[in-house]
């Protein structure tokens, strides 16, 4: 929260929201999406992050989230703690409404969290480029990697920023500004006219948290079961060696059944057998 002092000599605190749209693209589109970044910004600087994530006991349905990062390009105080609300519910605007609150801390911190009741959930590193258009617009073209080593509950103050892409060769970009109460339809209109000019480089847009994970992945389709007769063996099984019984060394096939014989029937022919013709003698041969 910002505090702003009237002329009336009251003073009256306002809160600050984050309006931004994401948005990925590959990694052979970085050096293009570079360019024109570099043309349109004013201010680039390295992005090499670590962050902590801590979550609080749940109580209720209302779990709480903050984000202790170290600045790896920071000189002097490394250390910052970033809490970040539940997105808001703004249908009619194309932007991610949060409340975000950063604050430098000492490097004690993830024990000072643990006293609060917060418990370490995970932790990532950000690489990549952070710029500044017109002052008002904040954009991060980063990779999430997971660091080889967890930093968390080594006694060491040394954390290396070495790990491999989470996503592979995709990159992700932030676009965001800060904003008031007052402000959200001024800063949609900036975020609208800046994303613009990353087409078709890169398509940004609103992300509602409300649907991520709610899809339900393919079902896929049931093997066919194979069809063995009734005397064949299961080609599944399985047996060892005589000599060491530790390992699988063929599959050996259990010899088949002998296949029951059919009973035997008797089978009368009704076909009768052909007799010998009798012919009888003439008229003329029988003697009188």
């Amino acid at each position: 929260a910002v505090v702003s002092t009237q002329s009336t000599g009251q003073q009256q605190t306002s809160n600050l929201y984050e309006c931004g749209v994401q948005g990925s693209t590959h990694s052979s589109q970085i050096g293009h999406l570079l360019t024109r970044l570099r043309g349109l910004c004013s201010v680039e600087v390295p992005l090499n992050h670590r962050e902590l994530v801590f979550r609080s006991v749940p109580v209720g349905s209302a779990i709480s989230e903050v984000r202790a990062r170290y600045d790896y390009n920071a000189i002097g105080q490394k250390w910052w703690v970033r809490y970040i609300s539940t997105p808001h519910i703004r249908e009619k605007l194309p932007a991610t409404i949060r409340n975000i609150i950063d604050i430098q801390v000492s490097n004690n911190i993830a024990t000072f969290l643990e006293y609060l009741g917060y418990k370490y959930d995970f932790e990532y590193i950000l690489q990549g480029y952070q710029f500044t258009y017109q002052r008002s617009l904040t954009i991060k073209l980063v990779q999430i990697k997971k660091p080889h080593l967890p930093s968390y509950g080594r006694e060491t103050t040394i954390y290396s920023d070495e790990g491999f892409p989470i996503y592979g060769p995709t990159w992700l970009i932030d676009v965001y500004c800060i904003a008031t109460d007052e402000g959200f339809q001024s800063a949609v209109e900036q975020l609208n006219t800046f994303q613009e000019y990353l087409v078709p480089l890169v398509e940004l847009m609103k992300v509602d948290h409300r649907h991520l994970g709610s899809e339900k992945p393919p079902t896929l389709a049931p093997p066919i079961p194979m069809m063995i007769p009734p005397h064949m063996p299961n080609p599944s099984i399985i047996a060892t060696s005589p000599q060491n019984t530790s390992s699988p060394a063929f599959i050996q096939l259990p010899t088949p059944p002998t296949p029951p014989l059919l009973p035997m029937t008797t089978v009368t022919s009704t076909a009768t057998t052909p007799t010998t013709p009798t012919y009888l003698p003439s008229s003329s041969t029988v003697k009188r």
